[in-house]
């Protein structure tokens, strides 16, 4: 359904919020979750003639720059929150993006309040009336209040305390975010036959290495490291690698 809402992009003004940031990090800074998956969907909707614009926040601009500029669109970086105009938006993505919970707070996997580091950027979000789709892992993110709260209470650790209650449209879960992003942006890459170099190896690697230059961390670890999610690059990209092939399997 996802897929389908960005089938045409041709025309579509599709606005991206994505930035995760990790304040206990050495160096705080945004996680390598997120803004590599963002890159490549930009890459990729920007290839099919959508106007793409790329939204995060002060803090984690640097590393959202960096990754849209290794993928060869920096174009579509747009100034941080809130300064944003999102009024001619037809569509809107959020990739491991935090949201609130019930009691207004955004909080990590672990279960700390990080709201006072965090602009509430998934208030616009929510306040948007057009196509909405969310891409997530643990719960946390904007879009999981699509999911039926008492079945993250009781699959996530901390499930009843980090639970997000932003809702979307159409809801992509994945064992990291990437990964959903990488996947939407492949099976539109395969629907309409163009060539993303994001979505082979040696792009996506290049993107991460330019966001880890740039100081994102590893969401898990915290470290400053080229990986994602606890994730080595091999068994991350893996999976990705899966996925092209799923899909050339498909054609």
């Amino acid at each position: 359904a996802a897929c389908a809402a960005l089938s045409s992009p041709a025309g579509q003004r599709v606005g991206i919020i994505t930035g995760f940031y990790v304040p206990r990090a050495d160096q705080p800074a945004a996680e390598t979750d997120g803004p590599l998956g963002t890159a490549v969907l930009a890459q990729v909707l920007t290839g099919l003639s959508a106007e793409v614009e790329v939204v995060t926040d002060s803090a984690c601009h640097p590393v959202v720059a960096a990754a849209l500029a290794a993928a060869g669109v920096p174009g579509s970086l747009r100034p941080a929150w809130p300064d944003v105009d999102a009024s001619g938006w037809t569509h809107v993505v959020a990739i491991e993006r935090v949201g609130h919970g019930a009691d207004g707070r955004h909080r990590n996997m672990l279960g700390d309040d990080i709201s006072d580091v965090t602009p509430p950027v998934d208030i616009m979000f929510e306040e948007l009336s057009i196509p909405k789709t969310a891409i997530g892992d643990g719960g946390n993110e904007v879009g999981m209040g699509r999911l039926d709260p008492e079945l993250i209470d009781a699959t996530v650790h901390l499930g009843e305390t980090i639970r997000s209650i932003v809702d979307c449209d159409h809801l992509i879960v994945g064992g990291t975010s990437n990964w959903g992003a990488h996947a939407l942006a492949a099976l539109l890459a395969a629907q309409t036959g163009i060539d993303a170099p994001a979505l082979t190896e040696a792009g996506s690697r290049a993107i991460l290495d330019a966001m880890v230059a740039a100081g994102s961390v590893d969401g898990v670890t915290a470290e400053n490291v080229p990986t994602v999610d606890g994730l080595s690059w091999g068994d991350y990209w893996a999976v990705a690698e899966q996925i092209n092939r799923r899909l050339d399997e498909a054609r």
